[in-house]
């Protein structure tokens, strides 16, 4: 399997400059779901139906952040061709990635997504994959401070 499509762009960090909440990596919940970049279309889905989630990111042997795939990768998949059950996650994933670091605040995470025009943004630890923050969660973390 040759993973050589991987296009990453960082997020410029908000360092020195006062955040004004938590950075996101506090405000989530740890568990971090993944799917290997050599599981089929089909252990893809059945991953998705088990965990309840959009989107996942797909990770080498190396559990390095290779790309997301999400439910309307797939479902823009199924409107072009059909969808071919043998195609492995390496092969359907998004492989522009946005990351940050850990320290970045909800806030900024939010602007980080508008200004790519992407729905998740892969946090990162010391450079590893930490966990993804969504658009959801940004929405949902917003409005815990307002009430």
């Amino acid at each position: 399997m040759s993973l050589t499509m991987n296009f990453t762009m960082k997020a410029k960090s908000d360092l020195g400059q006062p955040q004004s909440s938590k950075p996101v990596a506090q405000t989530q919940e740890q568990r971090l779901d993944t799917v290997d970049a050599d599981a089929s279309l089909e252990d893809v889905l059945n991953r998705l139906r088990e965990t309840g989630l959009h989107c996942l990111p797909v990770v080498n042997e190396e559990q390095e952040c290779f790309g997301m795939l999400g439910t309307k990768d797939i479902a823009k998949l199924e409107s072009l061709r059909g969808a071919d059950k043998s195609l492995r996650a390496w092969e359907l994933c998004s492989h522009k990635l946005i990351e940050a670091d850990e320290s970045v605040s909800l806030e900024r995470a939010g602007e980080i997504m508008l200004e790519h025009s992407v729905h998740h943004v892969v946090i990162n630890k010391d450079g590893n994959l930490l966990s993804i923050i969504s658009s959801n969660d940004v929405i949902r973390g917003l409005l815990a401070k307002v009430s």
